[in-house]
């Protein structure tokens, strides 16, 4: 495979998973029974090694890579410190497949030591994009070594584990399929095991939907490793969703089921959604065609809003019109919040009409808080506008905390003031949980205060556990105090 497709999959795939599956292309043999491997280690491998690796081909036993000169891979500190600046200077690039790209482009040309060195680095570091740089430097290092690379990425943290996994099997899942589900076979049950199933299928459904179902067949799962039939009926429903549906309809009633039943009327929406409509319509069982019919019609219309919102205006008033039009509102809000807040205003006056309005709210804050707080305050007193309340102090606290709070300390009312309030100090508390703690100390608030500090403390402690701790121990003795110190220690502990 060309070298700059590869890349370029795989920077799709972190950012959207879909596009990968195109890009990548390739159908790799379908599985077949495989002897049980020897037992897999479960200390975590190190970073690949300064030395001489040649990256898989197509069909090569991972264990088969051979040295290569030491020159070639070693490379010296200048180098490997070029390379890591690079990838920092990457990660602010504003656009987000531009920075994958980047990313992926400067990795690609990395060695092993300079892999091992970033990746410990990587690990350090607590910015918004260090997921996504683990994944690409464990994309690099599975080109050498894939399980090694797949066993690392198992021992990181939940946030960071799932995007790296997938990387990890990317490569592994087209150079040695068989090779990789033996892996993923042997593994002892467990999270570990689950999150490797689920990631080897999605790997697998790019180049054959029907192995990797059977593959899924004939190893042993739990309920954690139902959402492997999304990552494969996503695949599927894009390629062959006639051929798909069948299958779904066929898995035993449960939880794996609905799975690859959503997943699939949402992935043939996006090319056929009055084909997806029409099947989810005659599904059977009422909660399954509720939930698969809504999810056709969001889909749609984040493809074609007008077209979708004229085919669900034209639906009959009820229960269901209600459901797909809070549904529908929802996915609009992501990409467009004044459509979502325009097809609200052609809604009928209600607890549907409210409670889409108050959660799009939330999303209008990021683009328009004065706006969106417009919007909340003019609704009719009940949870709905509280909730909406709240969502935009929460956002609108992400970008300026303190107009956020300036406009809390405005709301007339004593009980939607107060949470609002708490809720725009406890997101400041995020990225800044010394002025949100400062604040809220200096704040006249009655009742609560002292949750409201622990909530920081526990944040602040989360980042900074000495620095939280200090704090802490220099609050007047009290409750709030108390509450505060309980909170670090809890937080460290955890």
């Amino acid at each position: 495979m060309n070298d700059h497709f590869k890349w370029l999959a795989a920077a799709a795939l972190l950012l959207g998973g879909w596009v990968g599956g195109f890009m990548m292309g390739g159908r790799t043999h379908a599985p077949s029974p495989l002897a049980t491997p020897a037992p897999i280690s479960s200390a975590a491998p190190a970073a690949p090694a300064a030395r001489g690796l040649t990256p898989l081909s197509r069909g090569e036993n991972p264990s088969a890579t051979t040295d290569a000169a030491a020159d070639s891979t070693t490379g010296d500190s200048a180098t490997q410190g070029d390379a890591q600046a690079a990838l920092l200077a990457a990660l602010r690039e504003p656009s987000d497949i531009r920075r994958a790209l980047t990313m992926y482009g400067i990795a690609a040309r990395m060695t092993p030591a300079e892999v091992a060195q970033a990746l410990e680095s990587a690990r350090r570091s607590r910015g918004k994009n260090a997921n996504l740089l683990v994944s690409v430097l464990v994309s690099r290092w599975s080109e050498y070594e894939p399980q090694a690379a797949a066993q690392f990425a198992l021992t990181l943290d939940a946030q960071a584990r799932w995007g790296a996994v997938m990387a990890s099997f990317g490569n592994w899942a087209d150079a040695d399929p068989q090779g990789a589900m033996a892996w993923v076979k042997a593994l002892p049950p467990g999270p570990a095991r689950s999150t490797a199933l689920s990631s080897l299928a999605n790997e697998l459904a790019k180049r054959d939907p029907a192995g990797a179902l059977q593959f899924l067949a004939n190893t042993p799962r739990d309920q954690n490793s139902n959402s492997a039939y999304y990552g494969i009926f996503n695949e599927w429903g894009s390629t062959d969703p006639v051929a798909a549906a069948g299958h779904a309809l066929a898995l035993p009633r449960g939880q794996g089921r609905e799975q690859a039943i959503q997943s699939l009327v949402s992935s043939w929406a996006q090319n056929d959604p009055q084909s997806a409509i029409a099947w989810a319509q005659g599904l059977p069982d009422l909660g399954s065609r509720n939930n698969a019919v809504a999810s056709a019609y969001s889909t749609w219309a984040s493809s074609d809003p007008a077209a979708a919102t004229s085919a669900i205006l034209a639906l009959p008033e009820g229960d269901t019109k209600n459901r797909i039009l809070n549904g529908v509102t929802q996915t609009l809000s992501y990409r467009d919040s004044r459509a979502a807040l325009d097809l609200i205003g052609r809604m009928p006056e209600g607890f549907a009409r409210n409670n889409a309005l108050a959660n799009v709210a939330g999303r209008l804050a990021d683009s328009d808080p004065q706006t969106a707080a417009q919007y909340v305050q003019a609704l009719p007193l009940g949870d709905a506008r509280k909730t909406a309340i709240q969502n935009v102090a929460s956002t609108w606290a992400r970008s300026d905390p303190q107009a956020a709070l300036a406009w809390t300390d405005s709301l007339p009312d004593d009980e939607a003031r107060r949470n609002a309030r708490q809720q725009a100090v406890s997101q400041w508390a995020q990225s800044d949980p010394k002025s949100a703690a400062e604040y809220w100390l200096k704040a006249d608030v009655k009742g609560g205060q002292s949750g409201t500090l622990g909530q920081i403390a526990w944040q602040w402690a989360q980042n900074n556990p000495q620095e939280a701790m200090t704090w802490a121990r220099g609050l007047p003795d009290g409750t709030a105090r108390n509450d505060a110190l309980g909170s670090v220690l809890g937080s460290m502990a955890n």
